[in-house]
């Protein structure tokens, strides 16, 4: 990837000479060595004018062939018979500290590919460099396999790479399903923690209670997801009144009047890890794939099925079904 008169190769920089570099990039481009990536901004700058982004431009795939051609003598057909024939040794993901039969399903695999293309894409619209970093460092046309880890609240994490760390975009647009399914889709409880102390309290779960309570407070619906959140999650009054002012004491007080658990964060996170192991395993069971689980949300191929599975685990766990949003994903679903 070249911006700003630099190459930057898997994190490492290299500097190009400055007055030279236009013209090695038009000869490039010319020759068809090189191609460049169109700018997806969706931002502008404060006075309205659209903001451009730094000039991005990629090797061809031909140019690619060419290249490997001269330094190694082999020749290869395609890009994906060259991926193929040079394919890394597979990773050997561990899971600890989970029970025995989730953490074998979650060695297994995602049943997800990397879209580097997209991935680009995604980055050059504006997107944190922070997807890219982890995707673009991933063998292209092999199955996305990590590490998992189990914690003491209930929750289980993702390292090498960080998977659940993936911003949102990429989630979304940047990962392919590696078989045939129903579709692809990223599914997650709605308002997870707050409906599950509704459920503790004997009050049935709200589709949307962030956009209620904004409307009724008259705040924005993110600063009522950060303000409860921060509640339940064991935000004192004093600490509220002292981050938000006194005007948002009625706020507090309405929250922890109606959203009451006993054994606060922890709880939530041990349902929550509860509801969501309950859904691995009936994956499993059903032969799907574990796709990408994100604490209280999956990235799956069969989003049909496992939004069926979400809603009989979480009625299991807390006695009431929670309500769950369906995300289409998948490249075709990045607004250009």
């Amino acid at each position: 990837m070249l911006y700003y008169g630099a190459a930057i190769v898997r994190g490492n920089s290299t500097a190009l000479p400055e007055k030279r570099f236009p013209r090695i990039l038009q000869e490039k481009i010319d020759r068809e060595e090189w191609f460049e990536v169109r700018q997806f901004s969706r931002y502008r700058a404060p006075d309205g004018s659209p903001r451009t982004s730094p000039r991005v431009l990629a090797l061809t795939r031909e140019y690619a062939l060419e290249l490997i051609r001269g330094d190694t003598g082999e020749r290869y057909a395609d890009f994906a018979e060259y991926a193929r024939a040079r394919s890394l040794p597979p990773r050997i993901p561990r899971a600890t500290g989970l029970p025995a039969d989730i953490a074998a399903y979650l060695e297994a695999g995602t049943g997800l590919l990397p879209d580097h293309e997209t991935a680009l894409r995604v980055l050059y619209s504006g997107a944190s460099l922070k997807g890219w970093r982890v995707l673009s460092l991933e063998p292209p046309g092999r199955e996305l396999r990590t590490e998992w880890r189990g914690k003491p609240c209930g929750r289980f994490y993702s390292a090498g790479p960080n998977l659940q760390g993936l911003p949102q975009a990429y989630r979304l647009a940047a990962l392919s399903p590696a078989g045939a399914g129903e579709g692809f889709a990223e599914l997650d409880f709605r308002c997870c923690h707050p409906n599950i102390a509704r459920a503790l309290s004997g009050l049935p779960p709200e589709p949307d209670l962030y956009t209620e309570l904004a409307e009724l407070f008259g705040y924005t619906r993110e600063h009522v997801k950060d303000m409860v959140t921060a509640i339940m999650h064991g935000r004192t009054r004093a600490q509220h009144v002292f981050q938000y002012g006194p005007e948002a004491v009625a706020f507090y007080d309405a929250i922890r009047g109606s959203l009451k658990t006993t054994g606060g964060r922890d709880k939530l996170f041990l349902l929550e890890g509860e509801i969501l192991r309950g859904v691995l395993r009936r994956m499993q069971a059903a032969g799907i794939p574990s796709g990408l689980p994100v604490h209280d949300s999956l990235v799956t191929t069969e989003p049909g099925a496992v939004a069926g599975f979400m809603e009989a685990e979480s009625e299991r766990v807390l006695g009431v079904p929670l309500p769950v949003r369906i995300t289409p994903a998948g490249p075709e679903s990045l607004a250009l």
